[in-house]
């Protein structure tokens, strides 16, 4: 309840969507700057998450050290991520969309390859404060891709973009899905750092997929529920 009050209390009032009908939101599965915000979300979410689904074995690989220490681990990757989240939605104000969504993937890619050197050199005897400081870096750079991400699709939909929302979550948790599934096979075969290996492929996977999208289907320079219509999005 507390939670509802302070939601509407610091929320900006924002204008009434339109509402679409059955035919538009069919039709959304065919708008090209709609449907590649789905696979940028899923490989985002494969890579940026992969780290944190297997902490234990990832911070063990990188540190050496026992599982007291995870919950710490997961502590600072928690409230960097509410951090990083935060600071999403200010640098998308500020830098506008796509900019904001571009220099956060790229970020989380070079955070995971920052702890895959770690681990690298480490093996297994890398300072703790090492390891905290580059999971505080790599979970402040994943926030801020969830508001440009959706402010992206919200765009992209045009008159249908409660249900481009929606559509681009469900990405988000197919990414959640084949991180777990990709990763499990990741540390079964090279424990922790294999892990790091495969986000960091998934990163770089959704620098090309957004990059591609962002040059083809520009969005406009603020966030704003107004973006484009779908017919422009398409023919832009």
């Amino acid at each position: 309840m507390a939670l509802r009050v302070l939601t509407a209390l610091t929320l900006p009032r924002m204008p009434r969507t339109p509402v679409a009908g059955v035919a538009e939101r069919l039709l959304l599965l065919r708008r090209p700057p709609v449907l590649l915000c789905v696979p940028g979300t899923r490989f985002a979410a494969c890579g940026g998450l992969m780290p944190y689904i297997y902490m234990a074995s990832v911070t063990h690989d990188l540190t050496g050290v026992g599982g007291r220490y995870v919950g710490v681990f997961v502590a600072i990757v928690g409230v960097s991520g509410a951090v990083g989240t935060v600071l999403g939605g200010r640098l998308t104000d500020r830098w506008g969309v796509d900019r904001t969504l571009l220099a956060a993937f790229g970020g989380v890619a070079a955070a995971a390859l920052a702890l895959l050197v770690v681990g690298g050199i480490g093996q297994e005897t890398a300072p703790v404060w090492l390891v905290c400081l580059v999971l505080v870096l790599w979970r402040c750079q994943a926030g801020p891709t969830t508001p440009p991400m959706n402010a992206r699709a919200m765009q992209m939909g045009g008159d249908a973009a409660t249900e481009a929302v929606a559509l681009n979550t469900s990405g988000l948790y197919a990414g959640i899905a084949l991180a777990g599934t990709v990763g499990g096979g990741a540390v079964n075969t090279s424990g922790g750092v294999g892990v790091l290996v495969v986000a960091c492929v998934a990163g770089l996977i959704t620098i090309v997929v957004m990059a591609l999208s962002v040059r083809r289907y520009p969005s406009s320079r603020h966030a704003s529920v107004a973006g484009p219509t779908p017919e422009k999005a398409v023919t832009s």
